[in-house]
């Protein structure tokens, strides 16, 4: 059987044999997961994309700076193929300092009573207990907390590329740099895109509303080609609403030279979140997904959630991130500690409607190159007609 071949500059770049990423989706309190670490992507999932000739993400937002290196020492165990790591990174981060971050939090419960009124009543009609939660996971969106996730993962043999799932700031693209990595960087408009590639980021994810997670307002269709041709020369990636190989084929057409992908990924046998999560992308359609700003201050894709619901109808803003996250974790940690599969927070993109069983993710990645070849060597385009003269 001859070997399929799909290669573009970005595989260089990282030395990887297939341009096809795994998103680094971490995890946040409510969605629930399986295993010891607090990621979307487990150490299983990660090692069985770089495995299959991609590249594997670690999503290591939840992640402490201890936990960094013995994640990244676990993977290096299950693939000797290269491997990233991704944050969540705050807009504030440059400008805002700790004290700013800690003296807002405080005052939250006075400045913004109204709040803590509304999640005492839906703490009381869903029956969600009064949860603690990890200290940890409160330090994780803080400045000081993640220049030390930084700091780990950049003195940490493995990962060779460090990826912004969020923002991306300067100091950190210069101190990847100096570590010898590469910096990936997510952006959801043309606005962004030249922002980070002033800023000197190595490969641009341009992702489209219809991505799951933080997301932005405008369509893969129309952002990708448009961040090609603001950052060129600068790599892009395709994401939101890649499943197959169509959707890998249709990045490429669109002059992007890889595919950033998540919600595919999250329905594998290796990811670690639970069974009821994975069951829940299984009986998504293409609109049981909704865009809010509850969870984490910024637009991010969930499926439909009765507490999001509840949310719109409070008329409340948003406290920005990372404000928002403090105000709601400890609702999310009582979520996820209900066992309740519909209080469940669970970041899916629209491509949920073409996923219908849960498959190991080289089977995955396998079905997503094999169409995307077909395709982009003119096999696969049923009733289409191109030819010059």
């Amino acid at each position: 059987m001859s070997k399929h071949v799909l290669h573009t500059e970005v595989c260089d770049m990282l030395g990887i044999e297939y341009p096809i990423f795994l998103a680094g989706m971490g995890a946040l309190p409510g969605m629930p997961r399986t295993g010891k670490y607090y990621t979307g992507t487990s150490i299983e999932l990660v090692a069985a994309v770089s495995n299959a000739g991609g590249f594997g993400v670690l999503g290591a937002g939840g992640l402490t700076p201890e936990q960094i290196p013995e994640t990244a020492a676990e993977i290096r165990a299950l693939t000797s193929k290269p491997f990233g790591i991704d944050f969540l990174m705050p807009a504030t981060i440059d400008t805002a300092t700790q004290e700013f971050i800690d003296k807002t939090t405080a005052e939250l419960p006075q400045t913004h009573k109204e709040y803590f009124i509304w999640m005492a009543e839906i703490k009381k009609k869903y029956g969600l207990p009064d949860a603690e939660v990890p200290a940890y996971l409160k330090r994780g969106i803080s400045p000081d907390y993640v220049r030390e996730q930084f700091d780990a993962a950049l003195a940490t043999e493995g990962p060779v590329a460090v990826c912004s799932g969020v923002g991306t700031s300067q100091w950190a693209v210069d101190k990847v740099h100096e570590a010898g990595k590469l910096t990936v960087s997510l952006v959801g408009n043309v606005r962004q895109a030249r922002r980070v590639a002033e800023m000197g980021t190595d490969i641009i994810v341009a992702q489209g509303t219809d991505a799951g997670g933080h997301t932005g307002k405008i369509g893969t269709l129309t952002l990708v080609p448009q961040v090609v041709d603001a950052v060129s020369p600068i790599p892009v990636l395709s994401a939101g609403g890649i499943g197959d190989g169509r959707g890998v084929a249709a990045g490429f057409a669109l002059g992007a030279k890889g595919v950033w992908v998540g919600t595919a990924f999250l329905a594998s046998r290796e990811t670690c979140i639970t069974p009821e999560c994975r069951q829940k992308i299984l009986d998504a359609s293409e609109s049981d997904t909704v865009i809010t700003q509850m969870f984490t201050g910024k637009t991010a894709r969930c499926v439909k959630h009765p507490v999001v619901d509840e949310w719109d109808k409070s008329k409340f803003k948003s406290l920005g991130m990372p404000f928002q996250i403090y105000f709601i974790m400890n609702l999310c940690q009582g979520m996820e500690q209900t066992g309740k599969p519909e209080l469940f927070f669970l970041p899916t993109g629209q491509v949920a409607g073409m996923i219908n069983k849960v498959r190991p993710a080289k089977e995955i990645f396998d079905d997503m190159l094999t169409g995307a070849v077909k395709i982009i060597k003119g096999g696969d385009l049923e009733g289409v007609t191109a030819k010059e003269g």
